[in-house]
């Protein structure tokens, strides 16, 4: 037999009940991805950015503890760079010190390669920046090299595979008696005063960690303190939600024992504030690790070192304001609307086009401060 298929064009009354069905289905479909935001933020509402009721002291150190970790009134700042990013050491820098009101408390701690140390000192001589309250950190990368797994596109991500990336994961072991570090990315801009969210987070940090429980941090189970702060990347449909991790998300559950809420926003990991003694507590160097070593074998994930800090600080992170990470200004260059720029406390080159690079993108935002005064110097090996 020869089945004859026709194309019947629906008449004016059919195509309107066709066009009200789809309407509906739509509008079905918004009401049930809205009735799942709602009880997502109910069960993890989003933490307050003030900070809580309490003085923000440690119990007194007990020194049989051993190595008893202390900022001694210092901000200690981390950035990590290999040769190609050298010129945003300078931009990090020079913003972050135009736009405190404290400039003297701010400690930088430059993460390079060992071949690079004498040409990352050498760069920043040659931009004039003054060198007081710099050091540089020797970062062995031959320790996370062989566990590096990234599947996506660099001509459309950049250099997510470069082992300084991962440097972050080290902190503990790089700053061994720091107590509490700013980590930025080295691909932006500093327009806030980074002194005093410090403060601010740091005191955050401190009186959650001596509440009940763990209220207001997403994904909390209430039995650590928490250890970072950053600020909560959210997006349409929740597409920066944790449920991007779905095969993480089932090993996450069977290593941990404790639920994986998928509608929980992830965070963008360009600046975040961490308690490096809870980093130590929590053993989230080792968890970083195994993670790194099961995204090699099992292709978890398409990106870089930013996933495995969504999993090993899943419940244990308090939310920023969205101005201390205004990111995506290395993408498209009418990406970001003007009036986030102006609110803007932190600009965040996420993308391609690094704004010192021909083809960069913004660059009027980056230039003030990533040109520096050049010297008659010659950098050795930049």
């Amino acid at each position: 037999k020869t089945h004859v298929v026709s194309n019947v064009n629906p008449s004016g009354a059919e195509s309107s009940i066709l066009a009200a069905v789809a309407i509906a289905r739509r509008a079905a479909a918004a009401e049930r991805a809205l009735v799942r935001e709602k009880r997502s933020l109910s069960a993890h509402p989003r933490p307050d950015n003030r900070a809580p009721a309490c003085n923000g002291d440690f119990p007194p150190a007990d020194p049989t503890r051993g190595n008893v970790r202390s900022d001694d009134g210092k901000v200690n700042v981390v950035i990590a760079a290999d040769k190609a990013h050298f010129p945003g050491i300078v931009a990090v820098v020079n913003s972050a010190r135009a736009h405190t009101k404290e400039p003297h408390r701010l400690r930088f701690h430059v993460v390079v390669e060992r071949e690079s140390d004498e040409a990352a000192v050498q760069f920043m001589r040659c931009r004039g920046v003054d060198m007081t309250g710099i050091r540089t950190v020797i970062f062995d990368a031959d320790r996370v090299k062989p566990i590096i797994r990234v599947a996506a596109d660099p001509s459309m991500v950049g250099n997510l595979a470069s082992p300084l990336n991962y440097a972050r994961f080290y902190m503990p072991a790089l700053l061994p008696t720091a107590a509490t570090v700013v980590y930025l990315d080295v691909d932006t801009v500093v327009l806030g005063d980074l002194v005093e969210l410090v403060d601010h987070s740091v005191t955050r940090l401190r009186c959650a960690g001596t509440a009940a429980g763990n209220g207001g941090l997403p994904g909390a189970a209430g039995e650590q303190p928490p250890v970072a702060v950053a600020v909560s990347r959210e997006g349409p449909s929740g597409q920066f939600a944790y449920g991007r991790y779905k095969k993480a998300g089932k090993l996450f559950r069977a290593r941990r024992g404790r639920p994986f809420d998928p509608y929980v926003p992830t965070f963008n990991a360009g600046i975040f504030i961490a308690d490096l003694a809870r980093w130590e507590a929590a053993a989230l160097t080792q968890e970083a690790e195994w993670w790194l070593t099961q995204n090699s074998a099992r292709a978890l994930w398409q990106l870089g070192s930013q996933p495995v800090l969504h999993l090993i600080l899943y419940g244990l992170w308090l939310d920023l304001p969205r101005v201390w990470n205004v990111e995506g200004l290395g993408r498209i260059s009418s990406l970001v609307p003007n009036a986030m720029l102006r609110q803007a406390k932190l600009l965040h080159w996420t993308g391609r086009r690094k704004p010192w690079n021909t083809d960069g993108a913004y660059k009027r935002l980056w230039t003030p401060y990533g040109m520096g005064q050049p010297g008659s110097c010659v950098v050795v090996g930049a």
